[in-house]
C-alpha cells in the first residue's frame, strides 16, 4: 500500500475491514475443516479458494449487465 501511495485514512479503513473479513472467513473454514481451535495454512488455502470461487461466480453472474463499452468486440 505504501508503494502505491494508498495510506489515506479511508484506504486504511478498507484494508482493515478486508483483513477482518478474511480472518472471519478463515475461522469459518477452520470450523468446516474440524480445526476450530487454530488457524493454519490449510484454513488459509480453504478461505482463499472460497474467495476465488465467489469472485468467479460474481463476474459470471454480472456478465449480462456489463455496459457494452467494456466488452471487446472483434
Amino acid at each position: 500500500m505504501e508503494r502505491q501511495r494508498r495510506l489515506a485514512p479511508e484506504d486504511l479503513a478498507i484494508a482493515h475491514g478486508n483483513l477482518k473479513k478474511f480472518i472471519d472467513l478463515m475461522k469459518k473454514e477452520a470450523v468446516f475443516l474440524g480445526k476450530a481451535e487454530r488457524l493454519d495454512y490449510a484454513t488459509f488455502r480453504a478461505a482463499r479458494r472460497r474467495l476465488q470461487r465467489q469472485a468467479s461466480l460474481t463476474a459470471f453472474a454480472l456478465w449480462p449487465f456489463w455496459p457494452h463499452n467494456f466488452v471487446a468486440t472483434y
